[in-house]
């Protein structure tokens, strides 16, 4: 029979259940059977369907992100687009941070207030090259990794994915001073953060859910 019949039937039965494979869709009455007639005169249509568009959307977001070892997950808010309906250009900074203060809890060295004894990493300068506009409703990832490590300061990078447009949204540098709060002036960057810096690029870690 045609799919009409089947569309028919499914309305009679009121309840359907439909499974998904690897190639097909089936679909399985639970209350109405086919007949042993109508059973051999019927050929399911064989329908070509990626296994898991998740999933196929899962490896393209990690494809655009493969160099960066930290990465955090956050829905795109309502409140995060202006008066030109797409996320405010200075928003794009507040993710950064969010992969930043992941990337240094992925170090593992800092206290509660991000600090190691006397000095703390601090934000010397930012910079973004914005790529293509962010809207809601979307997922971002913000991946982060460090670049260049000199005496007294480090470069982190930072790109930002869309989910929904599976393409980069932005990238972005910024530069972190190892500051000593005690002298009140810039230090060296401790061999301790040199370790954990290789051991984060090494393993990465990633976030999920932050706001």
């Amino acid at each position: 029979m045609k799919s009409g019949y089947l569309l028919e039937r499914q309305r009679l039965a009121g309840s359907c259940l439909t499974r998904w494979s690897s190639n097909a869709i089936a679909v399985v009455e639970e209350s109405v059977r086919l007949s042993p007639r109508e059973e051999a005169s019927y050929r399911a249509p064989h329908v070509h369907l990626p296994s898991d568009p998740n999933r196929v959307m899962q490896d393209a977001i990690a494809d655009l992100l493969a160099d960066y070892p930290v990465t955090v997950e956050r829905p795109v808010s309502w409140g995060e687009m202006d008066a030109f309906q797409h996320v405010n250009n200075a928003r794009f900074f507040r993710y950064f941070e969010d992969a930043r203060i992941a990337y240094f809890k992925a170090m593992n060295v800092f206290d509660r207030q991000g600090h190691w004894g006397n000095l703390a990493p601090i934000l010397g300068m930012t910079s973004c090259d914005f790529k293509t506009p962010l809207v809601h409703p979307d997922t971002i990832h913000i991946g982060a990794r460090i670049l260049d490590i000199e005496e007294e300061r480090m470069t982190m990078e930072h790109a930002v994915a869309s989910v929904d447009q599976e393409r980069l949204a932005a990238v972005g540098e910024a530069v972190i001073v190892a500051y000593d709060y005690e002298q009140e002036k810039k230090a060296n960057v401790p061999e301790m953060w040199r370790s954990a810096i290789d051991r984060v690029e090494e393993e990465g870690t990633d976030e999920r859910g932050v706001t």
